[in-house]
């Protein structure tokens, strides 16, 4: 007969169909679901949360696969891959700041929230939704920026502070903005936002965007009181790229830092040429050279 050791001599060992393990077994398991419960609200957490918009909520649910969030005090961001949502968080947060500090506004009182939307299908199905253009390739929407995730879009360097533009100054001025000076400043400013963010990091942008033709331009009388795009997307592309060059006159001529009040005044009411002629000392803009130089500038290829 095998002896027990020492050890384990005068231990009792009760069976394991006692009372007591029952009840440990099922604690462990309720706290084994608690803690996937949590894991999967880590992964997903997007899912049940009430404060994102219905559209928010129909993205996130019906990605093909879980969203991972990363966030600060002022960017919430919603991606697929948890190095996407690290990464665009970082750029998010010196763009913010930047923006706020070029327009002469402070930083929104409320978070941004970045929702980077995967796939053709989804985004055309959100498009179809919500009844934005078909060829948009981004969405501002309350405190909500969905951006198509692929590729391509990817590797324009201004799309993230292009976006937060708008955002920022939907948040300080409402819906007061003029269109062209809305798009023309998300040009302007967000390329000089993301420049300014991989210079910090060592890097540079580079590339060029190609010239349009300057019959594409309209008369800047008309595109400054454009209340919505045009509908077809040759001159929709014509008009973003007039607006911002419009502005990058503008900025060239009265200086950077006199941008931020010019802004508020042609927000306030103002007309955009006089509060320019008042800005340059009185010298008299005739309107054909501000059209002949945006027209030009157009035309020209433009290196990042």
């Amino acid at each position: 007969m095998r002896q027990s050791s020492a050890l384990f001599q005068g231990v009792k060992v009760r069976p394991f169909h006692s009372l007591r393990h029952p009840l440990m077994f099922i604690w462990m398991c309720a706290g084994l679901l608690l803690a996937g419960a949590a894991w999967w609200w880590w992964r997903a957490p997007s899912a049940g949360d009430p404060t994102l918009s219905p559209l928010a909520r129909r993205a996130l649910a019906e990605a093909p696969g879980p969203y991972h969030t990363a966030r600060s005090d002022t960017v919430e961001v919603y991606a697929m891959a948890p190095e996407a949502a690290g990464a665009m968080l970082d750029e998010a947060n010196f763009a913010l700041v930047r923006i706020a500090g070029s327009l002469g506004v402070a930083l929104p009182a409320r978070p941004v929230r970045v929702i980077l939307v995967p796939g053709d299908a989804l985004w055309a199905q959100l498009g179809r939704e919500r009844g934005f253009r078909p060829d948009s390739l981004a969405l501002n929407w309350r405190d909500e920026v969905f951006l198509k995730d692929d590729g391509e879009q990817a590797a324009r360097p201004d799309r993230v502070a292009h976006e937060l533009v708008h955002f920022v100054l939907r948040e300080a001025y409402g819906d007061r903005v003029p269109l062209w000076l809305d798009e023309g400043l998300a040009g302007r400013v967000g390329l000089k936002v993301s420049r300014a963010y991989r210079a910090v990091r060592g890097r540079r942008v580079t590339g060029e965007w190609p010239g349009l033709p300057a019959e594409s331009v309209e008369p800047l009388r008309v595109l400054t009181s454009r209340t919505a795009l045009p509908d077809d997307p040759a001159a929709a592309r014509a008009f973003y790229r007039a607006a911002e060059e419009l502005v990058a006159v503008i900025e060239d001529r009265i200086g950077a830092s006199q941008l931020p009040g010019y802004v508020a005044e042609v927000i306030a009411g103002a007309d955009w040429r006089a509060a320019l002629e008042k800005r340059v000392n009185g010298t008299s803009l005739r309107g054909t050279d501000v059209d002949e130089v945006v027209r030009r500038r157009v035309a020209a290829p433009r290196k990042l």
